[in-house]
Formats: structure tokens, C-alpha cells, sequence
């Protein structure tokens, strides 16, 4: 089997893909269903996805991709049915690092941004972005993403020090790759990867959740410095709680996909 993020490699070579390519389609067939017990779980403030430590001695991811549809988000409501004022903000991403002890995060996804004011829910803003934590988020301009289109990221480390972040949105055929370095004093472990829903945090303060629904990561993948291919089968799963509220919660169907469920009412 070839995996999406080989066959993206491939092609980036000649430049990324200008359009949507039969290449995005393959076959599901080998995939193993999930059992919970191989996945145990564990509370987040902030995570809700999937976390792979499974490594051998020495090893270490260089590299995770996956799939899913930009979902749409919404304030929180009221009881009389208008949406609670404020600004919500939850972000789908791939990375490196950032559990089982590393500090650090390598990682780019999407951002699903929207406001109620007096009321009323404003259209949702939904960007690209990417980040080497501890160092904040990137947003790329002048790249379209809207809620409803299909994504692919992919998160790379070319180095302990130097990242790549690629984002091709497969609903517009548009595709961006962008190199950066590591915040000064950080280098790369490389001994986790994930695929999160994120509650992230705006001045050391974390943003009202917006019901997203559910999300599904599909070609859930990553690849390690030594060449093994992993995937969900040996993943931790992380539920959100936050105040001892069930946010939501992530189930792995199968050991290429994660699904994400908004809980909170």
C-alpha cells in the first residue's frame, strides 16, 4: 500500500497537485476494526483526539498527516435559542511532540473561528495555520479554506530545528507549503504524534469551545526517522474535561480513523 503522504511526497517534487487527483482515493480494505481496550484514555483541558507514543529504541516520528472536512462551528446557545455573545474558536491539527514529556509541539492544521454578537451568530472564519510551540500559531494568508471543503495537512521535521507544513485544500485543488525553524532554544524529540481537536488559548486565556459537531480524520498517518509506518492501532485516546464537563470526546473507529464528538451542550 501506498500511504497519502508518500504519494504527496512524490508529487511535491515536481510541485504540489493543482487539482483534485484520483491519487486522494485508495483502498480501505486491509484496515482492522478498532477495540477500545487497545486505546486507553486519558483527560485533556485542551486535547480531544488521538496521541501514538509506540516507538522502538531510538526512534522517533519525523512526520504526520491526515484527512477531514473543516467543520462548522457554533456559539454556544442561550435557552431562549439566541447564541450565548462571544468570541468561540477550536482548532483541528496534526503534530509532533507535546506528550509523554516533550514540550515542545510541531504541528498545522485548521482553525474554525466564529462570534455571536447581541444574539446573532457572525459567518465563521476559518484559516490555515501552523506552529513550533512554544512559539504561537502562523496563520497563512491569501489561502482559502471554508467550512464544508476537504483537507489534507502534513506536518514534516527536516531537522530537530526546521519544519514543514503543507495544507491541501482537495474541495478548491489548492495547495501551500510553508518552511520554518524551531523558537530559539527548542529542538524536536519526536516521540508522539497526534490528531487533535484543540481548545486553544489567546493571552494565557483558553477561547469558549464552539459546538464543531463531529470531525473525522481520516489516512490517519506518520512516519518515523527509521521508516516504520504507524497509524491509530497502538494510539491513546485524550477526552476533553474542563471543570469537570465532558467537552467532547474521540473515538478511534478504525486504525486510520478518529473520530471527534462535541459534547458540552
Amino acid at each position: 500500500m501506498v500511504y497519502l503522504h508518500a504519494q504527496i511526497r512524490q508529487l511535491s517534487q515536481g510541485g504540489l497537485p493543482s487539482g483534485r487527483g484520483s491519487w486522494l482515493s485508495r483502498s480501505n480494505s486491509f484496515l482492522r476494526p478498532s477495540k477500545s481496550s487497545r486505546h486507553p484514555q486519558k483527560k485533556s483541558h485542551n486535547w480531544c483526539g488521538a496521541v501514538n507514543t509506540s516507538l522502538d529504541d531510538g526512534d522517533s516520528f519525523q512526520d504526520v498527516d491526515a484527512t477531514w472536512t473543516v467543520p462548522n462551528p457554533l456559539p454556544a446557545q442561550e435557552a431562549d435559542g439566541t447564541y450565548k455573545d462571544g468570541k468561540y474558536k477550536c482548532a483541528a491539527w496534526v503534530g509532533i511532540d507535546g506528550s509523554g514529556g516533550s514540550h515542545d509541539v510541531l504541528q498545522c492544521g485548521t482553525a474554525q473561528v466564529v462570534e455571536a454578537v447581541d444574539g446573532q451568530k457572525k459567518d465563521p472564519n476559518v484559516y490555515f495555520w501552523y506552529e513550533w510551540y512554544p512559539t504561537h500559531e502562523i496563520r497563512v494568508k491569501n489561502f482559502d479554506v471554508n467550512v464544508g471543503d476537504l483537507v489534507y495537512c502534513w506536518i514534516e521535521a527536516e531537522s530537530s530545528t526546521e519544519g514543514k507544513a503543507t495544507c491541501y485544500n482537495v474541495s478548491t485543488g489548492n495547495a501551500t507549503r510553508v518552511a520554518f525553524d524551531a523558537p530559539n532554544g527548542t529542538e524536536l524529540v519526536g516521540n508522539s504524534a497526534e490528531w487533535i481537536m484543540e481548545d486553544p488559548s489567546h493571552s494565557h486565556k483558553r477561547y469558549p469551545m464552539p459546538n464543531f459537531g463531529t470531525i473525522t480524520f481520516t489516512d490517519c498517518y506518520a512516519e518515523t526517522k527509521n521508516y516504520a509506518e504507524k497509524d491509530l492501532e497502538d494510539a491513546n485516546v485524550e477526552v476533553m474535561v474542563q471543570s469537570g464537563v465532558t467537552i467532547c470526546v474521540a473515538t478511534v473507529i478504525d486504525n486510520e480513523t478518529l473520530e471527534v464528538d462535541y459534547k458540552a451542550s
